[in-house]
């Protein structure tokens, strides 16, 4: 359903999705702000990691890096270091992007993958995705210490996003879609970063255009 939307060249009444029930709630679903949200956190990072090129860049959780695929011959001459649990979505991300740069893969938790780094760095940006959707305080407080002590150079910073707080489709995500991520306020937020060593002018927020997203970069200066 997903390719024959994106793919149609025809006039949108024409490519409208069959009357068929199942279809419908997917159309729906995607059209939704909720899932917006999600391009617009990818855009986003996007963004950060192309203000960096060439750099070093070190990307966790990556998936199928989809942030990098918007326009990968903007990181040639870029290190980047691909981190994720799932190997066929690192494959497949390293095949979309080696044609442009160097790329090095790590499959395992990012615990691990922060000791394996280490000799890569140090990077000009880390991105953690939405790593914090589905993490508790205390390991995030962890990972973001761990990062800004050992693999952020002088100047760089480290850019997440995270669900925020009051999200309206939450009961719809939970119990329809069983998705179920860690929502969280700015001045928690704003807590996690000060217990993980990040003075508070070191700390940036915003939301996404819906509104229902935090984008925080956290900064060496």
């Amino acid at each position: 359903m997903i390719s024959k939307l994106s793919n149609c060249s025809q006039p949108a009444r024409a490519c409208r999705p069959r009357p068929i029930p199942g279809d419908w709630i997917e159309w729906h679903a995607l059209n939704t702000a909720i899932v917006q949200q999600h391009r617009n956190r990818i855009w986003w990072q996007y963004l950060k990691m192309c203000a960096t090129t060439p750099g070093r860049i070190l990307s966790i959780g990556c998936g199928g890096g989809a942030d990098f695929q918007i326009a990968p011959h903007r990181f040639t001459g870029s290190t980047v270091v691909l981190v994720d649990l799932d190997r066929q979505a690192l494959a497949l991300a390293e095949e979309r992007l080696s044609r442009y740069c160097d790329v090095h893969i790590v499959c395992g938790d990012v615990r691990r993958a922060i000791r394996q780094v280490q000799d890569e760095g140090p990077f000009d940006v880390v991105v953690c995705g939405c790593l914090s959707d589905y993490l508790d305080d205390r390991t995030i407080i962890s990972i973001l210490g761990e990062l800004r002590r050992r693999l952020l150079r002088v100047g760089g910073s480290i850019v997440f996003t995270n669900i925020a707080a009051g999200n309206p489709f939450r009961v719809w995500m939970e119990a329809i879609a069983d998705w179920k991520l860690v929502h969280r306020s700015e001045p928690e937020l704003r807590k996690i970063a000060t217990a993980a060593g990040f003075d508070r002018l070191d700390f940036s927020v915003r939301r996404d255009p819906t509104g229902l997203t935090h984008l925080v970069e956290l900064s060496v200066p």
